[in-house]
């Protein structure tokens, strides 16, 4: 498993993470630590791309989960609905990626692309 690292600019500066191989216990933490170097150096906006993931364990859900929470959280409205974040998108992940990050409920409060320029413009 490996992650590269890229800026793209649209209405605002986004870091794009993109990981490579499968996410599992043994490489969220490198997924982890690349999204915290991200944060520590100035990006507030980031977009995992997981066109290249073969498959999602629940320690990548995890780690997911943890970089979402890194950037922050959107407030919740007064029913106790969350908005979808600001701050964290995924790209491109496969049909079973999909289904296990909707199994989960990732869906419901971070949005998912299909299309690179979609997303980046949806920062």
């Amino acid at each position: 498993m490996h992650i590269t690292v890229s800026q793209q600019h649209g209405r605002v500066p986004v870091t794009i993470l993109q990981v490579h191989g499968q996410v599992n216990l043994g490489s969220a933490h490198a997924i982890e630590q690349a999204g915290r170097s991200a944060v520590d150096h100035g990006s507030r906006y980031v977009l995992l791309d997981l066109s290249e993931v073969s498959s999602l364990t629940s320690a990548g859900l995890r780690v997911v989960h943890t970089l979402y929470r890194l950037l922050g959280s959107p407030a919740s409205d007064p029913s106790g609905t969350v908005s979808k974040s600001p701050y964290l998108k995924v790209l491109n992940p496969s049909p079973d990626i999909r289904r296990v990050l909707a199994l989960a409920g990732f869906d419901s409060f971070i949005d998912i692309y299909d299309n690179l320029p979609q997303a980046i413009a949806s920062f």
